[in-house]
Protein backbone atom coordinates (compact mmCIF):
# COMPACT_ATOMS: atom_id res chain seq x y z
CA UNK A 1 0.00 0.00 0.00
CA UNK A 2 1.57 3.29 -1.07
CA UNK A 3 1.80 5.94 1.67
CA UNK A 4 -0.18 8.49 -0.35
CA UNK A 5 -3.35 6.36 -0.34
CA UNK A 6 -3.28 5.91 3.42
CA UNK A 7 -2.60 9.62 3.92
CA UNK A 8 -5.61 10.51 1.77
CA UNK A 9 -7.72 8.34 4.08
CA UNK A 10 -6.18 9.90 7.18
CA UNK A 11 -6.69 13.39 5.74
CA UNK A 12 -10.40 12.83 5.28
CA UNK A 13 -11.20 11.15 8.58
CA UNK A 14 -8.81 13.43 10.50
CA UNK A 15 -10.48 16.59 9.25
CA UNK A 16 -13.94 15.16 9.94
CA UNK A 17 -12.93 13.86 13.35
CA UNK A 18 -11.58 17.22 14.49
CA UNK A 19 -14.43 19.45 13.42
CA UNK A 20 -16.51 18.76 16.53
CA UNK A 21 -13.58 19.82 18.70
CA UNK A 22 -13.01 23.22 17.16
CA UNK A 23 -14.91 26.47 16.75
CA UNK A 24 -12.20 28.39 14.95
CA UNK A 25 -10.35 27.54 11.74
CA UNK A 26 -7.41 28.90 9.79
CA UNK A 27 -5.63 28.86 6.45
CA UNK A 28 -1.84 29.19 6.53
CA UNK A 29 0.22 30.05 3.46
CA UNK A 30 4.00 29.62 3.48
CA UNK A 31 6.93 30.24 1.18
CA UNK A 32 10.35 28.86 2.05
CA UNK A 33 13.75 29.08 0.35
CA UNK A 34 16.69 26.89 1.26
CA UNK A 35 19.38 24.41 0.29
CA UNK A 36 19.58 20.65 -0.03
CA UNK A 37 22.07 19.05 2.35
CA UNK A 38 24.77 17.18 0.46
CA UNK A 39 24.89 13.57 1.68
CA UNK A 40 26.62 11.33 -0.88
CA UNK A 41 27.56 11.61 -4.53
CA UNK A 42 24.94 10.85 -7.12
CA UNK A 43 22.29 13.54 -6.66
CA UNK A 44 21.99 16.19 -9.38
CA UNK A 45 23.21 19.67 -8.49
CA UNK A 46 20.76 22.24 -7.17
CA UNK A 47 21.76 25.79 -6.32
CA UNK A 48 18.74 26.26 -4.04
CA UNK A 49 15.14 25.12 -3.75
CA UNK A 50 11.83 26.87 -3.16
CA UNK A 51 8.78 25.41 -1.44
CA UNK A 52 5.19 26.62 -1.31
CA UNK A 53 2.70 25.34 1.28
CA UNK A 54 -0.93 25.80 2.17
CA UNK A 55 -2.33 24.35 5.38
CA UNK A 56 -5.94 23.96 6.45
CA UNK A 57 -6.47 23.48 10.16
CA UNK A 58 -8.31 24.09 13.38
CA UNK A 59 -7.38 25.80 16.65
CA UNK A 60 -9.14 23.17 18.82
CA UNK A 61 -10.63 25.80 21.13
CA UNK A 62 -13.33 23.64 22.73
CA UNK A 63 -12.42 21.58 25.80
CA UNK A 64 -14.23 18.27 25.22
CA UNK A 65 -11.00 16.37 24.50
CA UNK A 66 -8.39 15.78 27.18
CA UNK A 67 -5.43 15.93 24.77
CA UNK A 68 -6.45 19.46 23.74
CA UNK A 69 -6.16 20.56 27.35
CA UNK A 70 -2.89 18.72 28.03
CA UNK A 71 -1.12 19.96 24.89
CA UNK A 72 -2.14 23.60 25.46
CA UNK A 73 -4.58 23.78 22.53
CA UNK A 74 -2.41 22.62 19.61
CA UNK A 75 -3.32 23.35 16.02
CA UNK A 76 -4.03 20.33 13.82
CA UNK A 77 -4.80 19.96 10.13
CA UNK A 78 -3.57 19.01 6.69
CA UNK A 79 -0.67 20.57 4.74
CA UNK A 80 -0.22 20.55 0.95
CA UNK A 81 3.17 21.51 -0.45
CA UNK A 82 5.11 21.91 -3.70
CA UNK A 83 8.92 21.94 -3.80
CA UNK A 84 10.75 23.32 -6.83
CA UNK A 85 14.34 21.99 -6.95
CA UNK A 86 15.25 24.38 -9.81
CA UNK A 87 16.51 21.50 -11.93
CA UNK A 88 13.51 20.59 -14.08
CA UNK A 89 15.44 18.25 -16.36
CA UNK A 90 16.73 15.84 -13.70
CA UNK A 91 14.68 16.36 -10.52
CA UNK A 92 11.58 18.38 -11.27
CA UNK A 93 9.03 18.96 -8.52
CA UNK A 94 7.69 17.19 -5.46
CA UNK A 95 4.06 17.40 -4.31
CA UNK A 96 3.41 16.59 -0.65
CA UNK A 97 0.42 15.80 1.55
CA UNK A 98 0.74 15.43 5.32
CA UNK A 99 -1.34 15.68 8.50
CA UNK A 100 0.35 17.98 11.01
CA UNK A 101 0.27 19.20 14.59
CA UNK A 102 1.65 22.56 15.77
CA UNK A 103 2.34 22.99 19.48
CA UNK A 104 3.18 26.05 21.55
CA UNK A 105 6.67 25.78 23.02
CA UNK A 106 5.94 25.41 26.74
CA UNK A 107 3.62 28.32 27.68
CA UNK A 108 5.05 30.72 25.14
CA UNK A 109 2.39 31.84 22.67
CA UNK A 110 4.77 33.12 20.00
CA UNK A 111 7.13 30.15 19.57
CA UNK A 112 5.55 27.15 17.84
CA UNK A 113 6.81 23.68 16.95
CA UNK A 114 5.36 22.17 13.72
CA UNK A 115 5.60 18.44 12.90
CA UNK A 116 4.10 16.68 9.87
CA UNK A 117 4.41 13.16 8.47
CA UNK A 118 3.03 12.15 5.08
CA UNK A 119 3.90 11.32 1.50
CA UNK A 120 5.30 13.05 -1.59
CA UNK A 121 5.06 12.52 -5.34
CA UNK A 122 8.18 13.26 -7.45
CA UNK A 123 7.52 13.85 -11.15
CA UNK A 124 11.14 13.10 -12.24
CA UNK A 125 12.14 10.15 -10.04
CA UNK A 126 14.75 7.84 -11.61
CA UNK A 127 17.67 5.58 -10.72
CA UNK A 128 20.25 8.03 -12.04
CA UNK A 129 20.16 10.53 -9.18
CA UNK A 130 20.58 7.88 -6.43
CA UNK A 131 18.52 9.91 -3.97
CA UNK A 132 14.92 9.70 -5.22
CA UNK A 133 14.34 6.58 -7.31
CA UNK A 134 10.57 6.11 -6.80
CA UNK A 135 7.79 8.53 -7.62
CA UNK A 136 6.08 8.08 -4.22
CA UNK A 137 8.15 8.68 -1.09
CA UNK A 138 7.73 9.27 2.61
CA UNK A 139 7.74 12.94 3.62
CA UNK A 140 8.67 14.44 6.98
CA UNK A 141 8.59 18.12 7.87
CA UNK A 142 9.46 19.84 11.12
CA UNK A 143 9.76 23.57 11.78
CA UNK A 144 10.21 26.10 14.55
CA UNK A 145 8.13 29.22 13.88
CA UNK A 146 8.04 32.60 15.62
CA UNK A 147 4.99 34.90 15.49
CA UNK A 148 6.39 38.38 14.95
CA UNK A 149 3.18 40.27 14.11
CA UNK A 150 -0.48 39.70 15.00
CA UNK A 151 -3.57 41.54 13.73
CA UNK A 152 -7.26 40.84 14.32
CA UNK A 153 -7.37 38.16 11.63
CA UNK A 154 -3.80 37.43 10.47
CA UNK A 155 -0.66 36.13 12.18
CA UNK A 156 2.70 36.60 10.46
CA UNK A 157 5.42 34.05 11.31
CA UNK A 158 9.01 33.36 10.36
CA UNK A 159 10.70 30.02 10.85
CA UNK A 160 13.38 27.45 10.12
CA UNK A 161 12.22 24.25 8.38
CA UNK A 162 13.72 20.79 7.86
CA UNK A 163 12.37 18.56 5.05
CA UNK A 164 13.11 14.89 4.45
CA UNK A 165 12.07 12.51 1.64
CA UNK A 166 12.93 8.83 1.11
CA UNK A 167 11.15 5.76 -0.23
CA UNK A 168 11.45 3.56 2.86
CA UNK A 169 13.96 1.12 1.32
CA UNK A 170 11.50 -0.12 -1.33
CA UNK A 171 13.96 0.65 -4.14
CA UNK A 172 17.72 1.21 -4.19
CA UNK A 173 19.63 3.45 -4.28
CA UNK A 174 17.74 5.43 -1.63
CA UNK A 175 19.97 8.18 -0.25
CA UNK A 176 16.99 10.44 0.36
CA UNK A 177 16.80 14.23 0.23
CA UNK A 178 17.33 16.43 3.29
CA UNK A 179 16.88 20.20 3.12
CA UNK A 180 17.00 23.21 5.43
CA UNK A 181 14.89 26.26 4.57
CA UNK A 182 13.95 29.65 5.94
CA UNK A 183 10.22 30.40 5.78
CA UNK A 184 7.66 33.17 6.06
CA UNK A 185 4.01 32.37 6.94
CA UNK A 186 0.72 34.23 6.90
CA UNK A 187 -2.02 32.59 8.98
CA UNK A 188 -5.58 33.78 8.31
CA UNK A 189 -8.14 33.22 11.09
CA UNK A 190 -11.74 32.65 10.17
CA UNK A 191 -14.87 31.33 11.87
CA UNK A 192 -17.41 32.74 14.27
CA UNK A 193 -14.97 33.36 17.11
CA UNK A 194 -11.75 34.54 15.46
CA UNK A 195 -9.86 36.74 17.92
CA UNK A 196 -6.64 38.70 17.93
CA UNK A 197 -4.83 36.25 20.17
CA UNK A 198 -6.03 33.15 18.35
CA UNK A 199 -6.59 29.90 20.17
CA UNK A 200 -5.07 30.50 23.61
CA UNK A 201 -8.02 30.57 26.01
CA UNK A 202 -8.40 29.64 29.67
CA UNK A 203 -9.72 26.15 30.34
CA UNK A 204 -13.18 25.90 31.83
CA UNK A 205 -12.89 22.14 32.53
CA UNK A 206 -10.47 20.49 34.93
CA UNK A 207 -9.33 16.93 34.11
CA UNK A 208 -8.18 14.52 36.79
CA UNK A 209 -4.90 12.72 36.26
CA UNK A 210 -5.39 9.12 35.25
CA UNK A 211 -3.53 6.04 34.06
CA UNK A 212 -4.54 2.49 33.32
CA UNK A 213 -2.90 -0.50 31.58
CA UNK A 214 -3.36 -1.59 27.98
CA UNK A 215 -2.40 -4.58 25.85
CA UNK A 216 -1.96 -4.37 22.05
CA UNK A 217 -1.60 -7.07 19.41
CA UNK A 218 -0.65 -6.10 15.85
CA UNK A 219 0.16 -7.82 12.57
CA UNK A 220 1.69 -6.24 9.50
CA UNK A 221 3.01 -6.73 6.02
CA UNK A 222 5.76 -4.59 4.59
CA UNK A 223 7.98 -4.26 1.54
CA UNK A 224 11.67 -3.68 1.04
CA UNK A 225 14.55 -4.54 -1.25
CA UNK A 226 17.87 -6.27 -0.55
CA UNK A 227 20.59 -4.67 -2.70
CA UNK A 228 21.05 -2.77 -5.96
CA UNK A 229 21.44 -6.08 -7.80
CA UNK A 230 18.54 -7.84 -6.04
CA UNK A 231 16.54 -4.64 -6.45
CA UNK A 232 12.93 -5.79 -6.43
CA UNK A 233 10.37 -5.59 -3.64
CA UNK A 234 9.59 -8.55 -1.41
CA UNK A 235 7.50 -8.87 1.72
CA UNK A 236 8.36 -8.54 5.39
CA UNK A 237 5.81 -10.16 7.74
CA UNK A 238 5.51 -8.82 11.28
CA UNK A 239 3.77 -9.61 14.57
CA UNK A 240 4.09 -7.76 17.87
CA UNK A 241 2.66 -7.52 21.38
CA UNK A 242 2.87 -4.45 23.61
CA UNK A 243 2.00 -3.89 27.27
CA UNK A 244 1.95 -0.49 28.92
CA UNK A 245 -0.10 2.31 30.41
CA UNK A 246 -2.29 5.09 29.02
CA UNK A 247 -1.69 8.39 30.80
CA UNK A 248 -4.43 11.01 30.87
CA UNK A 249 -6.09 9.28 27.91
CA UNK A 250 -3.47 10.90 25.65
CA UNK A 251 -0.06 9.26 26.04
CA UNK A 252 0.58 5.54 25.53
CA UNK A 253 3.87 4.30 26.95
CA UNK A 254 4.79 0.63 26.84
CA UNK A 255 7.28 -2.15 26.27
CA UNK A 256 6.90 -4.82 23.62
CA UNK A 257 8.31 -7.69 21.60
CA UNK A 258 8.16 -8.24 17.84
CA UNK A 259 8.88 -11.03 15.36
CA UNK A 260 9.65 -10.36 11.68
CA UNK A 261 10.27 -12.61 8.70
CA UNK A 262 12.16 -11.21 5.68
CA UNK A 263 11.41 -12.88 2.34
CA UNK A 264 14.57 -11.37 0.84
CA UNK A 265 16.73 -12.95 3.51
CA UNK A 266 15.08 -16.35 3.06
CA UNK A 267 15.34 -16.31 -0.75
CA UNK A 268 18.96 -15.14 -0.62
CA UNK A 269 19.91 -18.05 1.64
CA UNK A 270 18.09 -20.51 -0.63
CA UNK A 271 19.63 -19.04 -3.81
CA UNK A 272 23.00 -20.77 -3.28
CA UNK A 273 24.80 -17.50 -3.90
CA UNK A 274 28.60 -17.84 -3.73
CA UNK A 275 28.72 -15.62 -0.65
CA UNK A 276 26.46 -17.95 1.33
CA UNK A 277 28.00 -21.17 0.03
CA UNK A 278 31.65 -20.19 0.53
CA UNK A 279 31.62 -17.87 3.55
CA UNK A 280 28.40 -18.42 5.51
CA UNK A 281 27.21 -21.99 4.90
CA UNK A 282 25.87 -22.14 8.49
CA UNK A 283 22.87 -20.03 7.44
CA UNK A 284 21.68 -22.76 5.07
CA UNK A 285 21.08 -25.20 7.93
CA UNK A 286 17.96 -23.29 9.06
CA UNK A 287 17.00 -20.65 6.47
CA UNK A 288 13.64 -19.79 8.06
CA UNK A 289 15.17 -19.03 11.45
CA UNK A 290 18.09 -17.12 9.95
CA UNK A 291 15.67 -14.99 7.89
CA UNK A 292 13.86 -14.00 11.12
CA UNK A 293 14.25 -10.97 13.37
CA UNK A 294 13.34 -10.74 17.08
CA UNK A 295 13.56 -7.60 19.20
CA UNK A 296 12.42 -5.82 22.35
CA UNK A 297 11.21 -2.23 22.07
CA UNK A 298 9.87 0.80 23.93
CA UNK A 299 6.73 2.43 22.55
CA UNK A 300 5.41 5.96 22.80
CA UNK A 301 2.22 7.19 21.15
CA UNK A 302 0.40 10.50 21.17
CA UNK A 303 -3.31 9.76 20.74
CA UNK A 304 -5.61 12.48 19.34
CA UNK A 305 -9.17 11.11 19.16
CA UNK A 306 -9.01 8.73 16.16
CA UNK A 307 -5.39 9.41 15.17
CA UNK A 308 -2.23 8.21 16.92
CA UNK A 309 1.33 9.42 16.23
CA UNK A 310 3.43 6.34 16.97
CA UNK A 311 7.15 6.03 17.89
CA UNK A 312 9.22 2.96 18.77
CA UNK A 313 12.85 2.41 19.71
CA UNK A 314 14.22 -1.07 20.29
CA UNK A 315 17.12 -3.49 20.41
CA UNK A 316 17.49 -6.53 18.15
CA UNK A 317 17.95 -9.88 19.83
CA UNK A 318 18.27 -11.93 16.63
CA UNK A 319 18.86 -10.73 13.04
CA UNK A 320 21.74 -12.82 11.67
CA UNK A 321 21.45 -12.12 7.95
CA UNK A 322 21.77 -8.39 8.46
CA UNK A 323 25.54 -9.05 8.51
CA UNK A 324 25.49 -10.09 4.84
CA UNK A 325 23.12 -7.26 3.92
CA UNK A 326 25.48 -4.71 5.46
CA UNK A 327 28.61 -6.21 3.88
CA UNK A 328 26.94 -6.00 0.47
CA UNK A 329 25.60 -2.49 1.08
CA UNK A 330 28.98 -1.22 2.28
CA UNK A 331 30.81 -2.95 -0.55
CA UNK A 332 30.29 -3.39 -4.26
CA UNK A 333 27.89 -5.66 -6.16
CA UNK A 334 27.46 -5.89 -9.93
CA UNK A 335 26.37 -8.27 -12.68
CA UNK A 336 29.16 -9.17 -15.12
CA UNK A 337 29.11 -11.29 -18.24
CA UNK A 338 31.34 -14.35 -18.05
CA UNK A 339 31.89 -17.39 -20.24
CA UNK A 340 29.26 -19.11 -18.14
CA UNK A 341 26.77 -16.27 -18.59
CA UNK A 342 25.79 -13.30 -16.37
CA UNK A 343 27.18 -13.64 -12.85
CA UNK A 344 26.78 -11.59 -9.66
CA UNK A 345 30.15 -10.28 -8.47
CA UNK A 346 30.29 -9.16 -4.83
CA UNK A 347 33.09 -7.36 -3.04
CA UNK A 348 32.35 -6.99 0.65
CA UNK A 349 32.66 -3.83 2.66
CA UNK A 350 33.70 -3.71 6.31
CA UNK A 351 31.91 -4.50 9.56
CA UNK A 352 32.68 -1.14 11.13
CA UNK A 353 31.24 0.74 14.12
CA UNK A 354 28.21 1.82 12.07
CA UNK A 355 27.40 -1.84 11.51
CA UNK A 356 27.59 -2.55 15.25
CA UNK A 357 25.02 0.19 15.89
CA UNK A 358 22.68 -0.77 13.06
CA UNK A 359 22.86 -4.42 14.09
CA UNK A 360 21.30 -3.50 17.44
CA UNK A 361 19.18 -0.35 17.12
CA UNK A 362 15.76 -0.64 15.51
CA UNK A 363 13.21 2.17 15.20
CA UNK A 364 9.74 2.87 13.90
CA UNK A 365 7.56 5.93 13.24
CA UNK A 366 4.12 6.23 11.73
CA UNK A 367 0.42 6.96 12.05
CA UNK A 368 -2.43 4.84 13.43
CA UNK A 369 -6.12 5.35 12.75
CA UNK A 370 -8.44 4.02 15.46
CA UNK A 371 -11.92 2.85 14.50
CA UNK A 372 -13.48 4.14 17.74
CA UNK A 373 -12.87 7.55 19.29
CA UNK A 374 -10.17 7.03 21.92
CA UNK A 375 -11.49 9.90 24.06
CA UNK A 376 -14.47 7.66 24.91
CA UNK A 377 -12.09 5.05 26.37
CA UNK A 378 -13.50 1.99 24.56
CA UNK A 379 -12.67 -1.39 26.08
CA UNK A 380 -11.41 -2.70 22.72
CA UNK A 381 -10.37 -0.70 19.69
CA UNK A 382 -9.23 -1.80 16.22
CA UNK A 383 -6.66 0.29 14.36
CA UNK A 384 -4.99 0.52 10.97
CA UNK A 385 -1.47 1.91 10.70
CA UNK A 386 1.20 2.91 8.22
CA UNK A 387 4.81 2.96 9.46
CA UNK A 388 8.38 3.24 8.31
CA UNK A 389 10.77 0.94 10.15
CA UNK A 390 14.44 1.79 10.53
CA UNK A 391 17.83 0.29 11.38
CA UNK A 392 19.36 3.13 13.37
CA UNK A 393 18.98 6.15 11.05
CA UNK A 394 18.45 4.18 7.81
CA UNK A 395 15.11 2.97 6.46
CA UNK A 396 14.46 -0.76 6.65
CA UNK A 397 10.96 -1.24 5.22
CA UNK A 398 7.52 0.37 4.91
CA UNK A 399 4.65 -1.44 6.60
CA UNK A 400 0.86 -1.59 6.67
CA UNK A 401 -0.39 -2.72 10.10
CA UNK A 402 -3.68 -3.89 11.59
CA UNK A 403 -4.14 -4.43 15.31
CA UNK A 404 -6.37 -4.40 18.33
CA UNK A 405 -5.75 -2.67 21.66
CA UNK A 406 -7.42 -3.69 24.95
CA UNK A 407 -7.86 -1.28 27.83
CA UNK A 408 -7.26 -3.34 30.98
CA UNK A 409 -8.90 -0.89 33.35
Amino acid sequence: MKPIYFLLLIAGVYTYGQKNNANNYFINTEIAIGKKIESEDGFPNTDFLTSYWISLGTYNKTKNAEWVHLLKHPKTGISFGVVDFHNSGQIGYSFSLMPFIELPVHHNKKWLLYTGLGASYFNKANNNNRAITTDITWAFKTAVNYTFLTTNTIKYKAGITFLHNSNGHTNLPNLGVNSFLGSVNAELNYGSKAKKHGYYTKDSITYKKSNYPFLTYSFGIGENTFSEVYNHKKEVYTASITYGKIYNNTFRLGIGFFYRFYEHYYDYIKSNDDVVVSKYPKYKSNPFWNASNLALFLKGELVLNHVGIDFQLGANLHKPLFKIEYLIYDGYTAIRNTDEGPKVITEFGNLDFEYELKKIVTGRIGLNYYLLNTSKKPKNNIFLGLHINTKLDQADFSELTIGITHNLN
